[in-house]
């Protein structure tokens, strides 16, 4: 196993499960074939990868992120957050537009549905497993069932407007309902143990980060208010938010399995 690497940056020996150089703060990523397959990795793991993915620059990020995986995070957390704004965009649209705080809650959104897809790369890569290709037939059945319980939600929400003859809509469509009912979770890899031990350390971080970028938000549209029992208010809203960021990526990851391009 390679426990230090050379930064790319400053040339400094780093140990190779930091996420930034601590001398230069380049971001640290390395290949998973570097390195071997403990569970208890399994953070600085999901650090790392992260960071490869994260950096649009780096030649391997294709290997572990796929263009439609991503095509079909962005599109999800583009339609939520257009939805969610829509309001607030009427109101600054005379004033040209919302605060640059304001549209930084969107790559925040797309930053948390990235964590949990690398969270389930990594869940199958110290597992050593994946999960096997679904039938035309199930596929459609899962699409069909969502439908049928939840027409009306769906038609009330921002979703309305996916296509199931687009394929980017449908791959789109595919992942919701595998959300629906929580139902990818009959496709867990590790056990409810080793779970909670990966979960309860990863989710915090996110929401911090995301509570710091809503945060920013709400001081720029209310500048002159204490914005503190707002966000107090607002806490467990943006928990479940970036639960269902999370769990949207994770479930992205799976559906390369279930349904491969």
């Amino acid at each position: 196993m390679q426990d230090i690497l050379t930064c790319k940056k400053c040339g400094r020996l780093v140990d190779c499960f930091f996420r930034y150089c601590p001398f230069c703060g380049e971001p640290i990523h390395i290949s998973l074939e570097q390195i071997n397959t403990r569970p208890e990795l399994f953070i600085d793991l999901m650090n790392s990868l992260y960071n490869l993915i994260a950096d649009k620059n780096n030649e391997k990020r294709i290997e572990y992120l796929p263009p439609p995986s991503e095509s079909i995070m962005s599109r999800r957390c583009k339609m939520e957050f257009e939805d969610e704004f829509r309001a607030i965009s009427m109101t600054y649209i005379t004033k040209g537009g919302l605060p640059d705080a304001v549209m930084d809650l969107y790559p925040m959104s797309l930053t948390n549905s990235l964590s949990g897809y690398v969270y389930r790369s990594i869940e199958e890569f110290v597992t050593h497993k994946k999960s096997a290709e679904l039938p035309e037939s199930e596929r459609q059945y899962l699409k069909k069932s969502m439908y049928k319980e939840a027409e009306a939600d769906l038609k009330n929400s921002c979703y309305k407007v996916l296509r199931e003859d687009n394929e980017l809509d449908s791959r789109v469509l595919f992942c919701l309902a595998l959300k629906w009912n929580n139902r990818h979770l009959k496709f867990l890899l590790a056990d409810d143990e080793q779970h909670g031990k990966w979960f309860s350390k990863v989710l915090p971080q996110n929401v911090e980060r995301t509570i710091q970028c809503n945060e920013k938000a709400f001081k720029a549209l209310k500048p002159n208010t204490d914005i503190t029992a707002l966000l107090g208010r607002k806490h467990g809203a943006i928990r479940d938010g970036v639960e269902q960021d999370f769990m949207f990526g994770y479930i992205v990851k799976l559906s390369e399995s279930l349904y491969p391009y």
